[in-house]
């Protein structure tokens, strides 16, 4: 492994400002992901799951996703992880919008990781 390497000259300020504008890029479409999530209310204060979330399996060949489809991301409810993909709706641009839609938020603006869900969130 060489020793050498860029120096990063941006400052925490920089990085903030950036993942900020990141997120201010795609808050409109953020928005309306949420409130389709959330029309899809079952009367119990929860909207009703999608099932176009699957779970991957290990001797399958992958099969062609949608753009923005998020694959094998860790996904956090109130008592359970695992890992899914989550199939993109045509016309969604964003991950995070992919995410919001079946009902999971993750803290990265741009590549997200680990996704927890909105029904957890909303229990505290």
């Amino acid at each position: 492994m060489s020793s050498w390497s860029h120096p990063d000259t941006h400052n925490c300020r920089d990085h903030i400002a950036i993942q900020h504008d990141q997120w201010d890029v795609q808050m409109t479409r953020l928005v309306d992901a949420y409130l389709d999530y959330r029309s899809r209310d079952s009367r119990d204060g929860f909207p009703t799951s999608v099932q176009s979330a699957i779970s991957p399996e290990a001797d399958e060949e992958p099969p062609e996703y949608p753009p923005g489809t998020i694959v094998n991301i860790e996904l956090v409810d109130m008592f359970t992880r695992w890992r899914a993909t989550l199939i993109a709706r045509q016309g969604h641009l964003y991950r995070n919008e992919n995410l919001l839609y079946h009902g999971y938020i993750d803290c990265s603006p741009v590549y997200p990781a680990i996704a927890i869900s909105l029904c957890t969130l909303a229990a505290f």
